[in-house]
């Protein structure tokens, strides 16, 4: 699977999230109730690899773009701190956020990312790392026997 086939994946993944999401923010933060706007947080690990900022940034937000006109993409990078992309995630959740798409630096970090999410009716989706003991709605990973395949291609 290429790059741009897992980023319509990941996006077709975050946009079931977002319809079985609450659509109406009852703690008061985020879009109000009918409003058609959603946010998606993006949250990167690091700018160490730049494929994050290269690739999976740019690509991620063309595909919400195009599949969800009425979506803001709300992105961050947490350069390679745990405590950072917690906070970076806390200030998604206050920023209207109804589905998280976090790269985790620290799964067990990142668990109590997800119960937060989860106890603010936010969706969370693991990317590449799965959070474990957390409650996660889609877990995208890549294929390994595929990017084997083509590695050797």
């Amino acid at each position: 699977m290429n790059r741009n086939k897992a980023t319509r994946a990941l996006l077709g993944t975050m946009v079931i999230a977002m319809a079985i999401s609450t659509t109406a923010c009852t703690s008061g933060n985020g879009p109000s109730e009918g409003s058609s706007d959603q946010v998606i947080a993006l949250l990167m690990p690091d700018t160490s690899q730049p494929r994050y900022e290269l690739h999976d940034r740019p690509n991620f937000e063309a595909a919400v773009a195009e599949l969800c006109a009425s979506c803001t993409v709300l992105y961050s990078n947490a350069n390679g701190d745990s405590q950072t992309q917690q906070q970076q995630a806390e200030n998604a959740i206050t920023n209207g956020a109804r589905v998280i798409a976090i790269n985790p630096i620290d799964v067990d970090a990142a668990a109590s990312i997800a119960r937060r999410a989860a106890e603010s009716g936010v969706k969370i989706v693991s990317l590449g790392r799965l959070i474990q003991s957390a409650p996660v709605e889609y877990s995208v990973s890549m294929d390994s026997r595929e990017l084997g395949v083509q590695q050797a291609e």
